[in-house]
């Protein structure tokens, strides 16, 4: 089975986007967009930590009790600093092959941006679910907001927005995501 996002600017600036009016308005209990034409996602409201990590406990009990071992996963990391899209495929737990590309930032306007190295445990299904976790730890969860895959129940994206500080906000993006025979 296959669960892929639209690439390109368009679906990052929705998702940049949908994340602070998510954050300034007080946080959505079901997400849609134009820019995702899978199935409606849950969205985690922001919360006080307990309610937030209770929900990651649930989602993360579905997604190990589903047993997937055996994955592709490409996950956008993007901030106004940076935008860059890992690829991850994991065989039997284990990370196999990694790639990044890149594409120009609202900061990276002066020529083609290279990928950064990047530690591809971090994009792998648990490692979101550890960065979801730390995410919701800063300021009792308030500034992050996580939506969760509706089949797999991993974290399809993770978002952080204070809006007292200028240009810190961050989203992170589940692209595509496979599951391997």
């Amino acid at each position: 089975m296959t669960v892929e996002q639209p690439t390109g600017c368009l679906p990052l600036l929705v998702g940049l986007l949908t994340m602070l009016a998510t954050m300034l308005c007080g946080g959505l209990v079901i997400s849609e967009t134009a820019a995702n034409p899978n199935p409606p996602s849950v969205m985690v409201e922001p919360a006080l930590p307990n309610s937030l990590l209770s929900q990651l406990d649930e989602a993360e009990t579905q997604w190990q009790a589903a047993g997937i071992s055996s994955y592709t996963i490409s996950v956008t990391d993007a901030s106004f600093w940076s935008v860059q899209t890992n690829t991850i495929t994991v065989e039997d737990g284990v990370i196999i092959d990694q790639s990044a590309t890149c594409i120009n930032s609202p900061m990276q306007q002066d020529g083609a941006c290279q990928p950064k190295p990047f530690d591809p445990a971090a994009y792998t299904v648990s490692g979101l679910f550890e960065h979801a976790r730390s995410s919701a730890a800063i300021d009792e969860g308030l500034y992050t907001t996580i939506t969760f895959d509706p089949e797999f129940h991993f974290p399809s994206s993770i978002g952080f927005d204070n809006p007292e500080i200028l240009d810190e906000q961050w989203i992170i993006t589940v692209e595509s995501f496979e599951v391997s025979d």
